[in-house]
């Protein structure tokens, strides 16, 4: 309780990392009583302050509707967002999500860079789809989807943070 408390201090005055303390105790009921709708408002805290495993766990929930209307279009923005800003799970799952069309217009280039991204980091499954989507492209796609995975890594992952408190929920 006296943890929470701190936490909460902290998350009021805008500690990003408090904020998602907060949201996780709430959310497991870890010093305190287990409360959805605080854990959900101390994620968006987080999340629009650039915490990008809060927004990929805000796009995991809006992806399945846990706390939140489902919506595969928010779902897709907070995906989109963390992705940008360097979370390696977000980057593979926004990848798959451009390999299968899912929620996003198909587009295997995408799709690659994103898988490579996420391959880099070492993250399970990454490597497999890397593979996959290779044969369904062509060599000049996959040329140009490793260009675009240089450009990315060139201009530095945090290009979208700033925006994220504009993601919106809905």
């Amino acid at each position: 309780a006296e943890a929470r408390r701190w936490y909460e201090r902290a998350a009021e005055q805008g500690v990003v990392d408090a904020q998602r303390r907060l949201a996780q105790m709430y959310a497991a009921g870890d010093g305190t009583a287990a409360d959805d709708r605080a854990a959900l408002r101390w994620l968006e805290e987080a999340a629009r302050g650039g915490s990008a495993p809060s927004q990929l766990d805000l796009a995991r929930r809006y992806s399945v509707g846990d706390g939140v209307e489902k919506s595969s279009v928010v779902a897709v923005r907070w995906l989109t967002v963390a992705a940008r800003n360097g979370e390696p799970h977000a980057q593979l799952e926004l990848g798959l999500r451009y390999g299968l069309g899912d929620g996003l217009q198909r587009n295997y280039m995408e799709a690659y860079k994103w898988v490579e991204l996420a391959a880099r980091e070492g993250i399970d499954g990454a490597r497999e789809a890397r593979t996959f989507l290779r044969g369904l492209m062509s060599e000049d796609q996959i040329r140009a989807a490793k260009g675009m995975v240089a450009a990315f890594v060139r201009a530095g992952r945090n290009e979208v943070q700033a925006s994220s408190a504009n993601v919106g929920d809905g």
